[in-house]
């Protein structure tokens, strides 16, 4: 096993990738870079005149020789706009949760989704709820003041009979 990290491997690994892909192969053509000189030597020499109409500018059309260096800023953007105003352009990411507009929505009309069913149920048996709970808060509130009204009755009659008690007593005390 060799002495070599892992991190040190792949380093070296990807470093031979690079040289390989740098060397020429037979295949390639050595003049690929006079070719594109040409051709963007071509692009430089386009103006106004040697441009297309704007309204016959469709998907398939190529657009680099608005780019030339001789096209006039005005004819150069037309194109671009007209171009990136194109269906293939003018797409909405599919990601971007803020892209629709959510203030504009069907109506549901007639339509009572089960969710809305279930909302209004809860309503219902919360409201049920509340109905019960201050009944039941009015008949204990009306138990405990019949039962202080009970218990004040019986203070009543235990002074009062204690008084007479009381004034029975003094009138037994008097009179021995």
């Amino acid at each position: 096993m060799s002495k070599e990290g892992f991190a040190s491997r792949w380093s070296r690994m990807k470093q031979q990738e690079r040289v390989e892909k740098q060397l020429p192969t037979a295949e390639e053509e050595p003049n690929t870079d006079f070719d594109q000189s040409k051709q963007h030597e071509a692009l430089n020499q386009l103006s106004d005149e040697d441009m297309p109409s704007l309204e016959t500018l469709t998907d398939s059309s190529d657009y680099s020789g608005f780019l030339s260096a001789k096209v006039s800023e005005a004819v150069r953007k037309a194109a671009l706009r007209k171009m990136f105003h194109l269906p293939t352009f003018n797409l909405v990411d599919g990601l971007d949760d803020y892209a629709e507009d959510y203030t504009n929505f069907e109506a549901l009309g007639d339509i009572v989704t089960h969710d809305m069913k279930r909302m209004a149920k809860l309503d219902e048996e919360r409201e049920k709820e509340k109905r019960q709970k201050s009944e039941e808060e009015k008949r204990l509130a009306q138990e405990q003041t019949r039962n202080d009204a009970q218990i004040e009755e019986e203070t009543h009659k235990a002074v009062d009979k204690s008084e007479v008690d009381s004034d029975f007593d003094d009138a037994d005390i008097d009179d021995a």
